[in-house]
């Protein structure tokens, strides 16, 4: 459970990027190994551990203490989005399709999105799922200001870009974000390259 898992990462560094959260399968088999043997001091580490575990549960619901999103990780990856999915929804027309090229964003625009209100994913992978694939047309892509360069050519025809807005929680933000309003690139069959309709 540990080696084999770990063999896959190895061998796939050596061709591109494993990403930092892969590892986690790991930890139940690594946290079971290191309780095997018996050594003094396991009593106070498991409560200190708990009482880490504790700590960060307490940030991720109630922020008592105020620390940029570069140290607070619940904020940086779940701070703000139910409020930051009404702001995008309030600041492009009812109708218009949400669009994001970013997994983890049109994840979250998805499921925070009011309903009835159609999100597009736009990436290559998108297309290993058994979703609807996405109708060309016009709609609103939502990119992270972390993403430095512009939107991808070869998906979107930029129109206009639009104010940039912010995900915050209790008034710290966890993100700004750009908002282009952009035309769909098709492909031969007539839908938008790459892109399907999330649920």
């Amino acid at each position: 459970m540990i080696a084999i898992p770990a063999l896959v990462f190895v061998q796939h560094a050596f061709g591109a990027r494993v990403q930092a959260n892969w590892p986690v399968v790991l930890y139940p088999a690594l946290a079971v190994a290191a309780v095997l043997p018996v050594w003094r001091g396991a009593v106070a580490s498991s409560l200190f551990g708990m009482a880490l575990v504790l700590v960060i549960v307490m940030q991720a619901i109630f922020s008592p203490v105020t620390l940029s999103p570069h140290f607070d990780m619940t904020l940086r990856q779940m701070g703000g989005w139910q409020d930051f999915a009404r702001t995008v929804a309030d600041h492009t027309p009812p109708s218009s399709v949400l669009v994001a090229d970013e997994y983890g964003l049109a994840s979250e625009l998805s499921f925070y999105a009011p309903p009835g209100r159609p999100v597009m994913a736009v990436e290559p992978r998108w297309m290993l799922f058994d979703l609807p694939r996405a109708a060309c047309g016009e709609g609103y892509l939502i990119r992270s200001y972390r993403r430095h360069d512009q939107p991808d050519a070869t998906h979107f025809i930029v129109l206009e870009e639009e104010p940039s807005l912010v995900r915050q929680r209790h008034g710290v933000v966890a993100d700004t974000y750009s908002v282009f309003h952009v035309q769909m690139r098709c492909d031969a069959t007539g839908h938008a390259r790459d892109a399907v309709t999330l649920p």
